[in-house]
Order: C-alpha cells, then structure tokens, then sequence
C-alpha cells in the first residue's frame, strides 16, 4: 500500500469517524430537547402548583385573621354575659335575704 493510499484510507477512516460523531451529537441534542421539554412541563407545574399554594395560604391567614377577630368579638359578648349574670345573681341574694 502507498503512502498516498494510506493517506486516503485515513481520510476515509477520519470522514466515517466524524460522521458517527456528528450523529451522536445530534442524539445528544435530540435527547436534551426531549429532557429541557419534560423539565420546563414539570417546573410550569410546579409554578402553577406553588401559586395556587400562595393563595391558599393567603386565604387561610385571612380567613385565621378574620377568625381571631370574631373570637375577640365572641369573648367580649361572653364577658358581657358573665358580668350580666353575676349582677342578676348578686340582685336574686340580695332579693332573697
């Protein structure tokens, strides 16, 4: 075989070598398109999930908000109930002495 034969071989050799490489590297692409596809799927879910859990927890600290107020409200009624009730209570001693 000649030198100038061997050169060719090599060529040839080098072409085929840079072709499978560059199928390989179009799998590799093709795969990281499927993987960023799949993950930006997931992370949208995952934003709209978190935002919806954003305003659950912004409805569940209004609605403890608005809980904490009324039992303020409910508490003083019942104060108001007890002080009513001990005043009668003292009346009916007094009445019945």
């Amino acid at each position: 075989m000649t030198n100038e034969e061997k050169i060719l071989a090599l060529l040839e050799q080098l072409q085929e070598g840079q072709k499978q490489l560059e199928e390989g590297q179009k799998r590799t692409e093709e795969r990281l398109d499927r993987f960023e596809k799949r993950t930006d799927e997931r992370f949208g879910k995952f934003d709209e999930r978190f935002g919806r859990l954003e305003a659950d927890m912004k409805s569940v600290k209004k609605d403890t908000k608005d809980i904490k107020h009324n039992l303020d409200y409910v508490w003083e009624d019942i104060k108001r109930i007890d002080n009513r009730l001990q005043n009668q209570e003292e009346k009916l001693e007094r009445h019945v002495k």
